[in-house]
């Protein structure tokens, strides 16, 4: 789970794992060949014409070309582009950017749509109802639901990863401290507020004190050596 904050809310990103069946495990991979295919193509327009990061004139070049060419949803494209462009954001002009076939892609709600224990998503073989799983946290968790979700295929599973926002609790109060006595001349004793007993005072005292004794003898005996 990763976190980033936004004012007084934290942005969360939550992860669940798709069931598909042997039919949608295909039409999922065949999804992110296509795309990331698509993406591919962007990526050679974008290093041919200069328009790099922009995505607004990326998409200008390229939308109605890639819509045809690859069979996709308009809002597939508009989100192939955005990953595109993401792509060029560092380094513009060093390397001309590829995508592996199966690497994640990013689904909005116009093309995912979330149901209690399954989603609805766009495939290249037509939406799909897929079930999942998650634990009660994450499915609480998924109700505070905010943009994006990337669909993920990790060593032959799938993941759908979901950001979610939430409210940031207020700071705690300490019950309890730690310290540490930087003026011993052997390791610092750690103390604890539940050692203060006397007794257990009075034991440290008496072994910091032996310890720093020792130390004053070795400093003044003589040293061997030439």
């Amino acid at each position: 789970m990763y976190t980033r904050h936004y004012g007084d809310n934290m942005r969360l990103t939550v992860m669940v794992k798709l069931l598909p069946s042997g039919s949608q495990h295909e039409a999922l991979k065949a999804t992110l060949r296509r795309v990331n295919e698509a993406c591919d193509y962007a990526s050679g327009v974008a290093w041919d014409s200069g328009t790099f990061g922009n995505k607004y004139r990326l998409q200008q070049a390229t939308y109605h070309d890639i819509k045809e060419r690859f069979g996709l949803t308009a809002q597939v494209v508009i989100r192939l582009l955005a990953k595109v462009a993401d792509a060029y954001k560092r380094d513009k002009r060093t390397t001309k950017r590829t995508f592996r076939p199966l690497g994640a892609i990013a689904y909005d709600d116009r093309i995912l749509r979330w149901y209690d224990d399954e989603v609805a998503i766009w495939t290249t073989e037509g939406r799909q109802r897929i079930p999942f799983v998650c634990d009660e946290r994450t499915r609480a968790l998924l109700a505070s639901r905010r943009g994006e979700s990337d669909l993920v295929y990790r060593s032959g599973k799938w993941y759908l990863l979901a950001s979610v926002e939430v409210e940031e609790p207020p700071p705690g109060t300490p019950e309890d401290w730690l310290g540490v006595d930087l003026g011993g001349l052997t390791s610092p004793p750690i103390r604890t507020a539940r050692s203060t007993h006397p007794s257990a005072l009075r034991s440290r005292a008496s072994a910091t004190n032996a310890s720093a004794l020792s130390c004053k003898r070795r400093a003044r005996s003589p040293q061997s050596g030439t």
